[in-house]
């Protein structure tokens, strides 16, 4: 999930707390996995890791959302991490005693790894029925399966010296009896107590609920003032490039699927004798995504005319060839439910093609998207791809995508052959196109 660089460093009042982020404090929001090129969660293995500066007396605080659970994150309490000791030298090592796991009280907690509402098998984003207890407050596991925190996580304080940090936080929770994925989160500089919440209290509103509940942390980021990091391509690729990623849905403040009622937008210019191509992840799958053919979707027509309207007919469903095919929505190695990337069998029909639903569980394209071009005036155009998925057999989102705007055909795969390994297969496996971009715009 791309567009990394929001880079607002607003400093932004905080009137529910009754004071503001002096000019010397940070936000910053961490997506990509170390060795990453785009946001995603960090699975057991991975780590993200934080650079940032800090003056003595400042802590660091930070929250990151425990993936298997409804509204629960990681989180020092209210003092944060300390950077300096006593005698203000700079602090290294082991940190990880000091980070505990947080209930936002936003939503009603399902026992962890298994609940309907739990981000890997939520239908939507805020989806779960309201906690009846909305403080934020220490997680308490009535059910008795959540590991310890230094079981799931491992976090590492680094002094680069000069008053420069490093904060490496490991997903440990491989070995645990609750393998869990952490997603993006956010990192606060301050000498203030409490920035991102105050235990006992209600959640602020200020977007503590979204990442705790959905792993998105782009809201609270925008509230306090923050920085997206590491920077990495945005949408569009680079300058002059005919590739784009799209992957912050309409109304959106962050890369995030589109859940259905969702939609993507992007803008391209083209000239005669262009087509679109396209492909986003059919997230309840294992490796199947949406996309035209060979050919692409006519821009204009044979008199030279740009077009515009419906484009669905133009769209189908592929498999990539890439991993075995179980039921759509159902699976254990398909997107939402899998424990890491690339984890499931390989397909033994390595070649990509037409997707062929054995079960007769997947609807028609047209029931899942809609996808509308827009000319503009000129050689401009607007491409959107609605998830129109809610009232069908099968609900589910749509993972960010990659587009390409080009006069030759097969920019992105060849029907009847096997995959290139450009990237196909972390998008339609994982939702993750930016391999896929960064090898096309080369």
């Amino acid at each position: 999930m791309l567009r990394k660089s929001l880079f607002l460093f607003l400093i932004i009042a905080l009137m529910s707390i009754g004071s503001a982020f002096a000019a010397e404090d940070a936000v910053i929001v961490f997506n990509t996995p170390v060795g990453g090129s785009e946001p995603a969660p960090a699975f057991p293995g991975d780590s993200y890791q934080v650079t940032f500066s800090a003056e003595k007396g400042q802590s660091l605080h930070l929250a990151t959302m425990f993936v298997q659970s409804n509204d629960w994150f990681f989180s020092p309490n209210d003092w944060g991490i300390a950077l300096y000791d006593s005698n203000g030298a700079a602090i290294s090592g082991d940190v990880t005693r000091y980070i505990g796991l947080f209930d936002a009280g936003t939503e009603i907690d399902e026992m962890p790894g298994t609940g309907a509402h739990q981000a890997p098998r939520q239908p939507g984003p805020d989806s779960g029925d309201a906690d009846p207890n909305q403080t934020v407050r220490r997680a308490n596991d009535s059910f008795g399966v959540t590991p310890p925190v230094n079981q799931l996580i491992k976090a590492m304080l680094t002094d680069l010296g000069d008053g420069n940090f490093m904060l490496t936080i490991e997903n440990i929770s491989g070995n645990s009896t609750l393998p869990s994925p952490i997603a993006p989160g956010i990192a606060v500089v301050t000498s203030m107590t409490s920035p991102l919440f105050e235990s006992g209290s209600a959640d602020r509103g200020l977007g503590l609920e979204a990442l705790a509940e959905d792993g998105n942390p782009a809201h609270l980021a925008a509230n306090l003032g923050g920085e997206m990091m590491p920077e990495a391509p945005t949408t569009p690729a680079p300058s002059g490039s005919n590739v784009q990623v799209f992957a912050v849905p309409v109304g959106g403040e962050g890369p995030a699927p589109a859940f259905p009622g969702d939609a993507y937008e992007f803008a391209f210019s083209a000239a005669q004798g262009d087509s679109l191509h396209l492909a986003t992840m059919l997230v309840q799958s294992n490796d199947r995504f949406f996309s035209p053919n060979e050919w692409g979707i006519p821009l204009f027509d044979s008199n030279g005319n740009a077009l515009s309207g419906d484009m669905t007919d133009y769209v189908h469903l592929y498999d990539a060839g890439t991993e075995l095919d179980e039921t759509p929505g159902a699976g254990a190695h398909q997107a939402p439910r899998q424990p890491g990337p690339n984890s499931g069998a390989t397909d033994p029909n390595n070649l990509v093609r037409r997707a062929h639903d054995n079960t007769g569980i997947t609807p028609a394209v047209n029931q899942l998207i809609k996808v509308t071009l827009t000319h503009m005036g000129g050689n401009d155009f607007v491409l959107r791809i609605e998830n129109v998925s809610g009232g069908s057999a099968l609900p589910g989102p749509l993972a960010p995508g990659v587009a390409v705007v080009t006069s030759d055909v097969a920019p992105l795969f060849k029907a009847g052959t096997i995959d290139r390994d450009q990237g196909l297969e972390q998008l339609a496996e994982d939702g993750m196109p930016g391999r896929l971009a960064e090898n096309l715009a080369q």
